[in-house]
């Protein structure tokens, strides 16, 4: 004899079975359940677009957010809020107040945001 040994092979027991039907319904599960990368496509947005283009700006009418753009001034703490209304909220580093125009004609005094087809956008510039 040359030496040689041959190990036996044994017969693979009902756990190693479990073990890889396990694996492979976890396989299984793991595909069945990943997701698809979602687009951001109009028809998949569930609000509303609130800006619409007209011409080179976007506007939109009569919307009612106080305070959804920050402004900010270079490297100092100042900043104010803008939003869809005619309102601004100043920072300068606290809370510095509110400032709001108003129209004032021979009939009387009128806040902007009082009116109706108040028409807010934003352009270049």
């Amino acid at each position: 004899m040359c030496g040689l040994r041959f190990k036996k092979q044994r017969k693979k027991g009902w756990a190693s079975k479990v073990s890889k039907l396990l694996l492979l319904g976890l396989v299984a599960v793991g595909v069945l359940c990943a997701q698809r990368p979602q687009h951001n496509l109009t028809s998949d947005i569930a609000r509303p677009q609130r800006y619409r283009p007209d011409g080179q700006d976007f506007v939109i009418e009569n919307g009612g957010e106080f305070f959804n753009r920050l402004l900010y001034a270079g490297n100092t703490g100042f900043r104010a809020d803008a939003g869809d209304e005619p309102e601004f909220s100043l920072y300068l580093p606290g809370h510095g107040g509110n400032l709001r125009f108003g129209i004032k004609a021979a009939g009387g005094a009128k806040w902007p945001t009082e009116r109706n087809g108040l028409r807010p956008g934003i352009g270049r510039g």
